[in-house]
């Protein structure tokens, strides 16, 4: 099966949006409102919700050609609740405010379809030809907390918690034609983050990140090694003020890379459809890549 890559379009914009997250990170004016909130003046609660409009390229190792190719899911728009504490330390540019920070994304993928080869148990050297038929259900969690160093700049740390579940289903073998497969990738991440504020009411921001993860893949080649890299840049555009309460908008790109390291190792039977027994994976990576425009509507107290 001939495998899909990213090609020059997407790498252009990871470097588009890495650099553009660089030059936010210069300037500095916090995105926090001066004024008291419903709950004081140093303390401020922000709930919200977001929806990221994402394309989700997956690792998935291909027997036809032993080797580990990436899956292109279409677009799907991962959804859930996000909610910051921020306490203001101290009046002035250095060392102002601390914070902590929860997301929850949740969502169901549909992955194009594709040819693999397959192998019945009982007839190690009978290989056939069928299509494959993916979806997943993926969930993403952070918990984390940062501190604003200078003006708008500071810097992060998170707890990052992904949860894949594919169903894969193969054309023309019957009720043997399903395999799940689970994947999860957890680990710390540290990073930057900074906000220039052009106007009143709008503001820019960019964050930078950097993980290492665990990844485990049981029976698809999973090792406990993962690296990955985020950002997101855009604009946060202040709504007017009803009472004590600040609603907002957040318009942005969210990009994340996490290398996988794969293997080696050789995956299980699946039902009587032995795909992958006797095929031994090398040890390689692959990258899990997701994209795209993110929205998010908040509220602060």
């Amino acid at each position: 099966m001939a495998s899909t890559r990213s090609g020059p379009g997407m790498r252009n914009t990871w470097r588009a949006a890495l650099v553009m997250g660089v030059v936010i990170m210069t300037a500095s004016p916090s995105l926090a409102q001066e004024r008291a909130s419903l709950l004081g003046d140093r303390l401020n609660l922000t709930v919200g919700y977001s929806m990221w409009i994402a394309k989700w390229e997956s690792p998935f190792f291909d027997q036809a050609d032993a080797q580990v190719v990436q899956d292109n899911s279409e677009v799907s728009v991962m959804n859930g609740p996000v909610a910051t504490v921020t306490y203001q330390l101290r009046e002035g540019d250095w060392f102002n405010r601390v914070f902590t920070t929860f997301t929850w994304l949740q969502t169901g993928f549909d992955f194009r379809e594709s040819g693999t080869l397959f192998q019945l148990e009982g007839s190690p050297g009978a290989l056939g030809a069928t299509v494959r038929d993916s979806v997943a259900t993926r969930r993403d969690y952070s918990i984390g907390a940062g501190v604003t160093i200078w003006k708008g700049f500071g810097m992060f740390a998170s707890y990052y918690d992904n949860k894949q579940e594919f169903t894969d289903r193969f054309a023309g073998l019957g009720d043997a034609s399903t395999q799940f497969i689970t994947k999860r990738l957890r680990g710390p991440v540290i990073g930057a983050f900074g906000a220039a504020r052009v106007a009143e009411r709008l503001n820019l921001y960019g964050n930078l990140g950097f993980a290492m993860l665990d990844f485990d893949s049981p029976g698809g080649g999973g090792t406990d090694a993962a690296q990955g890299y985020s950002t997101e840049v855009g604009v946060h555009i202040a709504g007017p003020r009803f009472w004590k309460v600040s609603p907002a908008l957040q318009l942005g790109f969210r990009g994340q890379i996490i290398t996988e390291n794969f293997g080696p190792t050789t995956s299980a039977p699946i039902g009587n459809v032995q795909g992958f027994q006797n095929a031994s994976i090398p040890a390689q990576q692959a990258n899990d890549i997701t994209w795209g425009p993110i929205l998010s509507v908040t509220a602060q107290f």
